[in-house]
C-alpha cells in the first residue's frame, strides 16, 4: 500500500534518533522474507534495496550479521549484492565473518563462492589473508578453504608465520594439519624470527602421515620486542 500510494520514495531512508535506515533494512533485520522478496521485485527500487544504513550495512551485511542463511541466499540470487565486496569496508564479507569467528556463516560464504584468497585488515592482526585468518580464528574451515584455492604457503605479513605455523599455534586438529601439509605447505619455511613450524615429519612415499600431535602446555618466549609467545608442538611419524 505504501509503495502503491507514494511510490518507491516512501521506502527511502527514515531518520530516527539512532540514525538512518529504510524499510528494506527493517525487513532484513527482522527476517521478513516475503517483504524482502517483494521489495526486490519492485521496479526502480534499486537505490532502496542497496542503501547503507546508519551502521554502515547493506541488506546482505545485515543478513550475515543475523546469520540468516535463507535471506542471504535470496539476496545473493537477486544479483544486486556481491558476495565479496562490502560497500562500507575495505575487507571482504568472508574476512569479516572469519574475524568474528562466525564459523557457520563463513562456511556458507565459502561454499557459495566467496573468494578465499583475499586479504584484509584486522585491528589486532594487521594485514592478513583470509587463509591465515582462518588458521588463527576458525581453523576447522581450512580444509575447505584450501580446496577452493587458498594458498597453503600464505604468511602473516607482520610475523612471517605460515598457515601451518598459525594453525598449529591455534591448536588445529590433526585432520586440519594433514590438509595443510597435503595441500603443499612448505615445511621448511621460517618466520621472521627464524622459527620453523614443525620439528619432525616423515614422508612415506608421496604421502605425509601424522599419527601423533601433542601441544605442550608450556609456551616459549621468542625473540620479539613485544614478548609474544608461541606454542611448542611435536609431530611424530607413524611406526
Amino acid at each position: 500500500m505504501l509503495v502503491k500510494e507514494n511510490g518507491v520514495g516512501g521506502l527511502d531512508l527514515i531518520h530516527s534518533r539512532s540514525g538512518k535506515f529504510n524499510a528494506f533494512h527493517i525487513a532484513c533485520t527482522y527476517g521478513q522474507i516475503e517483504i524482502v522478496k517483494f521489495l526486490l521485485s519492485v521496479k526502480d527500487c534499486d537505490k532502496v534495496v542497496t542503501a547503507i544504513n546508519f551502521r554502515k550495512q547493506d541488506g546482505l551485511s545485515i543478513a550475515i550479521e543475523k546469520e540468516n542463511k535463507k535471506l542471504c541466499e535470496i539476496l545473493l540470487s537477486n544479483g544486486q549484492f556481491h558476495i565479496d565486496k562490502n560497500p562500507c569496508s575495505s575487507s571482504s564479507r568472508l574476512f569479516e565473518v572469519l574475524s568474528n569467528q562466525k564459523k557457520e556463516m563463513a562456511h556458507f560464504l565459502i561454499t557459495h563462492g566467496a573468494d578465499v584468497t583475499l586479504v584484509g585488515h584486522n585491528e589486532s592482526l594487521g594485514t592478513i589473508s583470509c587463509v591465515c585468518l582462518s588458521a588463527l580464528r576458525v581453523s576447522s574451515l581450512l580444509g575447505e578453504i584450501l580446496k577452493r584455492g587458498g594458498n597453503p604457503n600464505d604468511e602473516h605479513e607482520h610475523t612471517g608465520k605460515s598457515v601451518l605455523q598459525l594453525a598449529l599455534e591455534a591448536k588445529a586438529d590433526r585432520n586440519t594439519v594433514k590438509a595443510i601439509i597435503r595441500a603443499g605447505a612448505n615445511l621448511n619455511r621460517k618466520d621472521k624470527f627464524g622459527k620453523l613450524p614443525v620439528f619432525g615429519l616423515t614422508s612415506l612415499g608421496r604421502h605425509l602421515s601424522i599419527s601423533y600431535i601433542s601441544y605442550k602446555t608450556e609456551v616459549e618466549k621468542i625473540a620479539m620486542h613485544d614478548g609474544a609467545k608461541y606454542s611448542v608442538f611435536e609431530v611424530r611419524p607413524d611406526c
